[in-house]
């Protein structure tokens, strides 16, 4: 069973955004509400990039450097979670490929690696297209 673990991309005012994470506090909603923070909650997959030294969370990019998955070579892909087959998965951009985390989102992340997030790096997925 993967760990419950959620990050927020939040900020008390409009210029000092910062992305929060709930191993930091007891509970990542008490700390926002605390500190009336608002935000764009993400959960953590279970993942880990190919390095094990990044957790994959909902809303993170990866580059995916196998052709095993692909067919136009490297990718880049969004993470997102599926609310309506509650479920991880990742969408690709060049191959326009959908890996849902019960089939090949556990493989792929073996060979990506999480270079940015929605949030912090959005310009990551526009300039790959």
């Amino acid at each position: 069973m993967r760990p419950i673990k959620f990050r927020c991309y939040t900020s008390s005012d409009l210029e000092n955004y910062k992305m929060v994470y709930s191993d930091e506090y007891t509970s990542l909603l008490e700390y926002a509400t605390m500190n009336g923070l608002d935000g764009n909650h993400m959960q953590f997959t279970g993942l880990y990039d190919k390095d094990y030294k990044n957790e994959i969370y909902d809303g993170d990019i990866l580059l995916i450097e196998s052709y095993k998955f692909t067919l136009k070579g490297l990718d880049i892909g969004q993470v997102f979670y599926q609310t309506s087959k509650a479920r991880f998965f990742l969408k690709c951009v060049k191959s326009n490929a959908d890996f849902g985390i019960s089939n090949k989102l556990s493989q792929v992340n073996k060979f990506s690696r999480v270079i940015g997030n929605i949030h912090e790096t959005p310009e990551l997925l526009e300039s790959k297209k």
